[in-house]
């Protein structure tokens, strides 16, 4: 116990003193707490003000990631060409002047399902820029030997963030009503935006390119697809997503008019899950040096859908307690799982590759999350809820055979020497 404290909180107090870090750090958290305020009173509001169907709320949440299958691709070409922190800077002040038109148009008494469905498109914009720019320029401000590390304490205040934010979102949403809480996570974008600001470090200046957009696109797609490590974290992220975006179209609904749970109960079910996010966070670089990389990937992705698994358990009288508990593991699943494969991927790519790397990923694992959303959406209405939920969960466990069968599950470090062998040739 005493060896994994020093790690634990003798890096975070070291890298906490790092002034930059330290402003990336608050501005992840910021972000990240107003976002878990939003990610509850959306779909909320959608339900209890507009009476949404489980359909409607499909196409909500898949109208949420959809653009991650639209400008991907040309985002990550333009990251690659251009500083990264006047990217996530943007991002965040357009993020939040977008998310201020919900509450407005509450208040004049105009909301709709369209706005809805504008608003969190427009801002899933914003998000593919800031979530691919962000890890691409992590890099800059720490060392790559401090990789895991960072992005631990990254996933660490996150993970904070998603305890906190839904148990009072769901307050707020109960007692404040769903469009005053949104106006809450606009608020959160202006002072991740002002953390941003306040950082010193020069970005290195970016080399131009004399590729082509059409080449750059193409040249990050080749990279992932035939890359033997990345290859299968995008094909395994896929089902996973596809899976899981499926069940969370449904959940909500499932949990407020099956089980019959408040938003206040809904709120701490989430918050409760949620602490498996921070109790894997510092957890994350122990088990890689107990079991190595690969492994702790695969034992991520399989606790994930074990976790997922759960959901379709609960009963009436304990359903509150069961979904507590199947968030709780299948959230310790997706840190462990998250923090090792950013970590990797990041590791065994090129600098100037990193932004296509990252967009080129997105773009073909998270254009899962509106195709799963709009088909947990439509089934829910064609053949009821539950049997959605079993299916999500048979999809999640098979995924991870994707990383069983390959070599991935026998990354034992970073700096794998074999990896930098095999892929030389598509390195260049």
């Amino acid at each position: 116990m005493r060896r994994y404290a020093s790690f634990s909180w003798g890096w975070v107090q070291r890298a906490y003193r790092l002034n930059d870090f330290r402003r990336l750090w608050l501005a992840s958290v910021i972000s990240q707490f107003g976002t878990q305020v939003s990610f509850l009173a959306v779909p909320l509001a959608a339900i209890k003000i507009l009476n949404a169907s489980p359909l409607q709320l499909g196409i909500l949440n898949a109208l949420d990631f959809l653009p991650f299958a639209v400008v991907s691709l040309l985002a990550g070409v333009w990251i690659d060409r251009l500083r990264k922190r006047p990217i996530l800077i943007l991002a965040d002040l357009a993020r939040a002047i977008l998310l201020l038109g919900i509450p407005t148009a509450y208040f004049l008494g105009d909301l709709s399902l369209w706005l809805l469905y504008s608003v969190v498109f427009s801002v899933g914009i914003g998000t593919v820029f800031f979530d691919s720019a962000s890890p691409a320029y992590l890099p800059s401000i720490v060392g790559r030997d401090k990789l895991v590390d960072a992005n631990a304490m990254l996933a660490m205040g996150g993970s904070s963030a998603r305890v906190i934010g839904p148990s009072i979102a769901g307050l707020a949403v109960q007692w404040l009503t769903a469009p005053v809480a949104v106006f809450a996570d606009s608020l959160s974008y202006i002072a991740s935006a002002i953390s941003l600001i306040r950082i010193q470090s020069r970005e290195i200046p970016v080399a131009p390119s004399s590729e082509t957009i059409r080449t750059s696109i193409l040249s990050g797609l080749r990279f992932i697809t035939h890359h033997t490590i990345i290859r299968p974290l995008v094909i395994y992220s896929f089902a996973a997503n596809l899976a899981w975006s499926a069940v969370e179209a449904v959940f909500l609904i499932y949990a407020s008019r099956n089980l019959g749970l408040s938003a206040g109960t809904i709120g701490v079910v989430f918050a409760v899950a949620n602490i498996g996010l921070l109790v894997a966070s510092p957890l994350a670089k122990r088990i890689n040096k107990w079991v190595g990389t690969g492994p702790s990937i695969v034992a991520g992705a399989a606790i994930h859908g074990l976790g997922i698994a759960l959901i379709p358990i609960a009963q009436l009288s304990l359903a509150a307690v069961f979904l507590a508990l199947a968030g709780f593991v299948r959230s310790f699943g997706l840190i462990l799982y998250h923090v090792n494969q950013e970590s990797l991927r990041l590791a065994i790519t090129p600098k100037e590759m990193r932004g296509r790397m990252y967009a080129s990923s997105r773009f073909m694992t998270w254009s899962a999350i509106p195709l799963g959303s709009l088909l947990g959406g439509f089934a829910g209405n064609q053949i009821g809820l539950t049997p959605i939920l079993w299916m999500g969960a048979a999809v999640s466990v098979i995924s991870v055979f994707a990383l069983i069968l390959s070599p991935v599950r026998s990354m034992k470090s970073l700096v794998d020497s074999g990896v930098h062998r095999r892929d030389r040739t598509i390195r260049k």
